[in-house]
């Protein structure tokens, strides 16, 4: 991505955070207002990959959620998310396969239908959640091993050109634990590309794992 396009990204997740933060404040009662922060493991899929290992990585962001009932709700986050992994293909403008050991940084807007059960023991809900994601491209970098040789670089040098917005399927769950008036939330989360990361003919997707704390402000 440009340093314009990354320009353009940040004002439009600023101006989405305000926005959000607006309507919260204007909504009487069960607004809430809070931060994600956790672990993630993500790999890639797809007709090219092959060999596949995984990558470690944090998730961090933001959360509105505005109920429509005490059981159901809507769930738009901002999320810092890095994903890849490393797979065995054939890059663009080689001839045998080398291993490609990929880094993708996206700014990720989830939108969530949230559901959550009655309490348990008057302190712990179950909840569960689904929903759809737009990531922006941040940055790409690659490291290609190919023999004794070794080179660390960016996607684009390689010849890979990312998309520019990755969507992506979410599903999760977990509990939320009651602290007083406030509460914490421990959750679980997967969610797959349906397209590839890649403009190229080059089919991978991004898969990631992940476990949150939500924390509210």
């Amino acid at each position: 991505m440009t340093a314009s396009k990354r320009r353009f990204v940040l004002a439009a997740v600023a101006a989405l955070l305000c926005g959000w933060s607006r309507a919260a404040a204007g909504q009487r009662g069960g607004v809430t207002l809070g931060a994600n922060l956790g672990y993630s493991r993500s790999d890639v899929a797809g007709a090219d990959a092959r060999q596949v290992e995984s990558r470690t990585a944090t998730l961090a962001g933001a959360f509105v959620r505005i109920p429509f009932a005490d059981w159901i709700s809507l769930q738009p986050e901002v999320l810092f998310s890095r994903k890849g992994g490393t797979t065995t293909a054939t890059l663009p403008a080689q001839s045998t396969p080398s291993s490609l050991d990929f880094e993708f940084v996206y700014l990720e807007i989830p939108f969530l239908l949230r559901l959550r059960t009655p309490a348990i023991g008057h302190a712990i809900r179950p909840m569960a959640f689904g929903g759809a994601a737009a990531g922006f491209d941040i940055g790409c970098d690659i490291n290609i091993t190919q023999s004794a040789a070794r080179v660390r670089g960016s996607c684009q040098d390689a010849g890979l050109h990312t998309t520019s917005v990755d969507f992506s399927a979410v599903a999760g769950g977990g509990f939320e634990i009651q602290l007083g008036n406030s509460f914490l939330g421990i959750e679980a989360r997967y969610s797959a590309s349906l397209r590839p990361v890649f403009e190229n003919n080059l089919d991978l997707k991004n898969r990631q794992f992940g476990l949150l704390l939500e924390v509210p402000f």
